[in-house]
């Protein structure tokens, strides 16, 4: 035999043995039951795989598929993970694993109850792992890391382990690189550096204590930066670097520089750190945490209001109108649960911008000595002062784990100067005028609280001592008493009304109000006073206006009511009240009113109601039901002026129907009193219609059966039959102007009327017509002016007199001519037939005869003057 052949024999033996020994190892059972024992062993896991199966892809090895890892910090659900194995201790009878790479894993962990420890790290049973496109979430799903590839090298107890990591997702992304040098399974040298690009602040949060969570809740928040890992020995650590934050609302980024320190166990600390919140605005801080005890001070100046938005919880906006310089110094203590702290803030040179207006504040000095809260809830108590400004207030504020949110402010003894200011941003807050002007101190306390959108305002102030405006509408003098509590709920959702509005135990002045509550609900709005009392004229005396629509009243008011009404109609509230109101001279300038006054259901109703104003005086008794639009009023008595007509009523009046009778009235118009007017009457669209009208003028009677009068802004409307009997004419105002020339006699007169009053002009009155009797009558008129002498005023021309037993005819008013017929005068024993004409234009044309003597005379002229001519 040859020696090839020989060695040929020996290496062929070998290799049968060898592969005989690697099939009898290679028990795909044995060896995962094995690696189950080391992995449950060292790392505490449960491994569970749905398929196990050789692999010769990079040296022999165990391919599991559908891969679950449990353990009490972190789960694992992997699509498959290689495990390669040492060939020659495999053939020896020992599996030992070298590396372990995990594919498509999706990893779940708990942030607060993650404890990694270097001999957890040094002790695994491979020397290399390498996680590949794998997602790291929280156990409730929020993710931490998308696509992440981890690898760990040179894993061992004494050896000096690298590790490197990259996760990216979109814009996000992290990469960092850096070695653990190991002794003994100790951490005894490290360093490493980290790089974030935009990665969301959400990824952050569950890695933070739940107590400051609310303040990095920003979903579009970011952070980006650099970090460097320097590790001494093994509970001796310490980062430094930089980090920028961008904020939710595209405000200026944060940045954060400083050093943070591990000195040992449950240790840490952080000195010479800054948090840059623009290029002049710099906070400094520094801190430390012991067994997860944490504390850090704060210390700021000439920093601007707005440049602190991006470190004020979310969800807080009012800051955003508000600008200034502020200073801080503050203490906070935390751990997982809570936190609590002391702040001493300070804002200068304040603003408060309401639409286009600005309105400054005054140096404000904030103390909060008791803070606390934790990841839901909050309370605080502070003193806000303003130096050089005597007086404070107490603020006591919360938020409960439901949401509730609660503020309580108590001022006490604190003038103008501070109050004014804030009581105007207040305003503006509730989307009201800041208009508030101001001088004095007052006392109050406010209480805000918000459940979601919905929010309640409580007021109680004390103002006596202050003078107070609010622009033209409110006055309230010094030393005048005022003080009052108010309610205010409305809706934080943009563009909703107030829902409700209530003052109790009110007074301004003498005007004091037991309670009012409106509401605003659904499609219905309700309104309910208990015991109002206004005196407008003694309020007014004392310089005090309660409002802008109060102003024009006058006179005292009493009483209680409650009413409702569709949002869609607000003049509901009159037909809808129910209550009862004591008048004492209440009303404005046109008129007011005294006596009792009873609603219900939207029927008024009074048994004595004095009317007293410019047009005169008048008692009535009745009621008035606006709703049904009915009214029934007994004019008891009256004296009224017409000379100025009244304002046509109101356009509720104008659709009402009312009736009633008229006693004991008298009347002044066109000059002439109009005495013991009697006659029942109908309001009807606008239109007041007498029936059964007598009266008394210038020593005779008046009677109508029907007669109807329409009041027009300028006018007075008048249209019916009226019958005169025994009427004086020369106690008739107004009668001599009119016909340009002195008149006496008894006038008997049945005339039906169709014009206007005041203007008495023809124009006015056509179709009017009538017919006209005159006894024991004189016509007395000066004569036109011919000579130049008496055209010049150096001569009166003479008076003419015509007197006549008996004057009767009757007359027509059409075409702007007024037409006179059956005209029959008898004058010294004569009797005179005739007819005339007065033209628009004032000519007088006619013919008389006298029956005597068959005479007839042409009549000729123009009025006044007129000529009596014999026809040839």
């Amino acid at each position: 035999m040859s020696k090839g052949l020989r060695r040929t024999l020996i290496v062929g033996a070998a290799l049968l043995i060898f592969g005989v020994l690697l099939w009898i190892r290679l028990d795909i059972s044995s060896i995962k039951a094995h690696l189950d024992r080391e992995i449950s062993n060292i790392a505490d896991l449960e491994m569970n795989a749905e398929q196990a199966s050789l692999t010769a892809l990079h040296g022999i090895g165990l391919r599991l598929d559908s891969v679950s890892l449990k353990h009490e910090q972190y789960q694992i659900q992997a699509g498959h993970i290689n495990i390669s194995i040492r060939l020659l201790p495999l053939l020896l009878g020992k599996v030992e694993a070298k590396s372990l790479d995990i594919h498509d894993a999706l990893i779940k962990i708990r942030p607060g109850t993650m404890q990694l420890t270097s001999a957890s790290l040094s002790s695994l049973p491979v020397e290399r792992i390498h996680l590949i496109r794998s997602n790291i979430q929280t156990m409730d799903g929020k993710a931490v890391l998308n696509d992440l590839h981890l690898e760990l090298r040179d894993i061992g107890p004494n050896r000096e382990t690298l590790w490197e990591i990259q996760a990216q997702q979109d814009k996000e992304s992290i990469s960092g690189h850096g070695r653990l040098g190991f002794q003994a399974g100790e951490i005894k040298s490290g360093f490493g550096k980290l790089k974030l690009e935009q990665v969301s602040l959400t990824r952050i949060q569950p890695f933070t204590p739940k107590s400051v969570h609310p303040f990095i809740n920003q979903e579009n928040g970011m952070v980006s930066g650099a970090l460097t890992l320097d590790i001494a020995k093994n509970n001796d650590w310490a980062v430094f670097g930089e980090l920028k934050l961008n904020s939710d609302d595209n405000e200026k980024p944060i940045k954060l520089r400083g050093k943070f320190s591990h000195p040992e166990k449950d240790h840490v600390n952080w000195r010479d750190s800054f948090i840059h919140l623009s290029d002049s605005a710099v906070i400094a801080i520094d801190g430390e945490c012991i067994l997860a005890r944490c504390s850090t001070r704060l210390q700021a100046s000439n920093i601007e209001l707005q440049t602190w938005s991006p470190v004020i919880p979310a969800g807080i906006k009012f800051h955003q109108q508000l600008s200034g310089t502020t200073g801080l110094e503050a203490e906070i203590n935390w751990d997982d649960e809570a936190w609590h702290g002391d702040i001493d803030f300070n804002l200068s040179e304040g603003l408060f911008r309401y639409k286009e207006e600005e309105i400054p504040l005054p140096e404000l000095q904030l103390n909060a000595d008791k803070l606390s809260g934790n990841a839901t809830s909050w309370q605080a108590e502070a003193s806000l002062t303003s130096p050089d400004i005597s007086g404070n207030m107490q603020i006591i504020s919360a938020q409960k784990p439901s949401g509730h949110k609660q503020m309580f402010i108590e001022a006490n003894v604190v003038k103008s100067k501070l109050w004014q200011p804030l009581a105007n941003l207040l305003l503006a807050s509730l989307d009201i005028q800041p208009a508030i002007s101001a001088s004095g101190t007052i006392n109050g306390t406010l209480s805000l609280v918000q459940q979601d959108k919905d929010k309640k305002l409580e007021l109680q102030v004390d103002a006596g001592l202050a003078k107070i405006t609010y622009g033209d509408q409110f006055n309230k003098p010094e030393k005048i008493p005022a003080r009052c509590t108010g309610e205010i709920h409305w809706s934080g959702t943009k563009g909703t009304p107030v829902k409700s509005i209530s003052l109790q135990d009110c007074q301004v002045g003498s005007a004091t109000l037991e309670r009012m509550n409106w509401s605003n609900k659904k499609q219905k709005q309700q309104l309910k006073i208990s015991n109002l009392a206004i005196n407008f004229d003694q309020l007014k005396a004392k310089s005090v206006r309660l409002s802008e629509q109060s102003n024009p009243f006058r006179g005292f008011i009493k009483g209680s009511s409650s009413s409702s009404w569709s949002k869609s109609n607000t003049a509901l509230w009159l037909q809808n009240m129910s209550g009862n109101w004591q008048l004492q001279n209440f009303g404005r300038e046109q008129w007011n009113a005294s006596g009792k006054i009873k609603a219900n259901n939207g029927e008024f109703s009074s048994e004595h109601l004095l009317l007293e104003g410019m047009h005169g005086l008048a008692e009535l008794k009745g009621h008035l039901s606006p709703a049904r639009q009915l009214g029934s009023i007994e004019l008891i008595s009256a004296h009224l002026d017409g000379t100025n007509l009244p304002a046509p009523p109101a356009e509720l009046l104008q659709k009402m129907v009312i009736s009633g009778t008229i006693k004991q009235t008298q009347l002044t118009l066109l000059q002439n009193n109009w005495q013991d007017i009697k006659a029942a009457y109908v309001w009807r669209q606008g239109k007041l219609q007498l029936k059964g009208l007598k009266s008394t003028i210038a020593g005779g009677e008046i009677s109508a059966g029907k007669l109807t009068l329409h009041a027009k802004p300028e006018a007075l409307d008048i249209h019916g039959k009226v019958r005169f009997k025994n009427v004086q004419l020369q106690e008739v105002q107004g009668l001599n102007p009119l016909l340009q020339a002195e008149m006496k006699g008894v006038m008997h007169a049945n005339i039906e009327l169709h014009g206007s009053i005041p203007d008495l002009q023809v124009s006015h009155w056509q179709q009017s017509n009538g017919d006209i009797l005159i006894y024991s009558g004189e016509w007395k008129q000066q004569a036109k002016a011919e000579s130049i002498t008496e055209k010049l005023g150096f001569r009166t021309p003479e008076t003419r007199s015509y007197a006549f037993k008996k004057l009767e005819g009757r007359f027509r008013i059409e075409e702007m001519n007024t037409r006179f017929s059956s005209i029959k005068l008898l004058q010294k024993g004569d009797h005179y037939r005739g007819s005339a004409k007065i033209s628009a234009d004032g000519k007088l044309s006619g013919k008389v005869e006298q029956q005597q003597g068959n005479m007839p005379y042409a009549v000729s002229g123009e009025w006044p003057y007129f000529i009596w001519q014999p026809i040839q």
